[in-house]
């Protein structure tokens, strides 16, 4: 059982469960774990849960033999059909196959979230900037010259990514830190510094040619005018 569950249990005493089925049973609790990576809350004996369940298979079973002990892998297979034999390396590789395909399945969604965010960014900014002819004309009414009022909209726009960035990880670290406790006992959650550098990179860009594209537009209608 894991700690998040043990509370006010002791090891050696009985717990009332509800298995699958309804089926209530008193079971002796035998070990608390810290962290349920790879378990649930509860880890219970394949013969208990087998009969009250609606799928009582098991689908894989992890195998230590002996290096010295010669076993017939395919009369094994042929006395029992449908049973697939693997070593440690196939075993492996289906796990790490799986693992890929669950990591490029969060990179797309992630991928579709940043693209609907930076429209989002790009089209508030650009519009904000294009709202502000006025206060460009009165700038440059004013003596200050096309250059000088485009290095105020950059550092605008470089005020502005830092701004959203401290913010947004102060949002996620309210998050992040106390799951990353829970999981791993480490409340520093591992960021990898490429994708760090992506984020500010990727921010400073977006918030660059928001602000820049549409100030050159509204500067040089100015201009012509």
């Amino acid at each position: 059982m894991s700690t998040d569950r043990a509370h006010g249990k002791h090891v050696g005493g009985l717990v009332r469960l509800w298995l699958g089925d309804g089926t209530r049973r008193d079971l002796r609790l035998v070990a608390v774990y810290r962290r349920s990576i790879g378990f649930g809350d509860y880890l219970l004996p394949s013969a208990v849960v087998a009969t009250h369940t609606t799928s009582p298979l098991i689908q894989t079973v992890l195998v230590d033999t002996d290096p010295q002990a010669h076993l017939d892998w395919q009369a094994l297979a042929a006395a029992h059909p449908g049973l697939r034999i693997h070593g440690r390396a196939a075993l492996a590789s289906a796990e790490q196959q799986q693992e890929d395909l669950g990591a490029w399945t969060n990179y797309l969604l992630v991928a579709l979230l940043v693209a609907f965010a930076a429209i989002a960014v790009v089209n508030t900014l650009a519009m904000a900037t294009l709202e502000r002819g006025r206060e460009f004309a009165t700038l440059r009414l004013t003596g200050a010259t096309r250059r000088q009022v485009l290095r105020m909209v950059r550092w605008e726009a470089v005020l502005i990514t830092v701004i959203a960035l401290a913010v947004g990880t102060a949002i996620t670290a309210i998050t992040v830190v106390p799951f990353s406790q829970g999981i791993s006992g480490n409340g520093t959650p591992y960021v990898p510094p490429q994708w760090a550098a992506a984020l500010l990179g990727s921010g400073l860009l977006l918030a660059l040619a928001g602000s820049l594209l549409p100030a050159r537009a509204v500067l040089r209608s100015l201009r012509t005018d």
